[in-house]
């Protein structure tokens, strides 16, 4: 969205390697090619599916996150946080409608990890 995409590109300004984490492949399109993010990766097959991509695109981990949506995005990032990571929580749209706000592993980082 319109948050996530100036928190990237103001990433993006400070050096920081940029992965999208998007619902289209016309967005993701978006984000690499015209805001130079260096990847983007979908929310729309689910948590595993974007474990994985975030894995694939995020090699090292993630090392800071910026948070405006919450669910499944959140869910799948608390997994391939490194150790020291820091996270800018600035909201959970995808959850005001259904008032599902909050975490079910937020406690990932000590059982499983990177």
């Amino acid at each position: 969205g319109a948050v996530g995409s100036l928190a990237g590109q103001l990433a993006k300004m400070r050096g920081a390697r940029v992965i999208g984490i998007v619902g289209s492949d016309a967005k993701a399109q978006w984000l690499t090619s015209e805001l130079g993010f260096d990847g983007a990766v979908s929310y729309k097959d689910g948590e595993v599916a974007l474990v994985a991509a975030l894995r694939a695109a995020a090699p090292n981990g993630v090392d800071k996150y910026f948070d405006n949506t919450g669910g499944v995005s959140t869910e799948a990032v608390l997994q391939v946080l490194n150790n020291g990571a820091r996270i800018a929580l600035c909201g959970v749209i995808s959850g005001y409608n259904s008032g599902e706000m909050g975490l079910s592993n937020y406690q990932v980082r000590g059982s499983q990890g990177r």
